[in-house]
């Protein structure tokens, strides 16, 4: 999987938890500064895709303890 197609990938995850396109356009400027993930460096797709996971893991957290 190339890193756009997991960027993609985690970004409809992302959707699918109830965030929205400027929310998932945030995670990106403060990842790596920018919300035009085109062109970016291997290190910077690393950095998005690892915040974009935390984003995951917390969301899933907290619908894991809702009533």
């Amino acid at each position: 999987m190339s890193d756009l197609e997991r960027i993609a990938s985690l970004e409809k995850q992302l959707s699918d938890l109830g965030y929205r396109s400027y929310q998932i356009d945030e995670i990106y400027r403060e990842a790596v500064g920018t919300s035009i993930i085109a062109g970016l460096s291997h290190e910077q797709y690393q950095s998005i895709t690892e915040a974009m996971q935390e984003y995951i893991a917390f969301a899933s957290k907290c619908l894991s303890r809702t009533p």
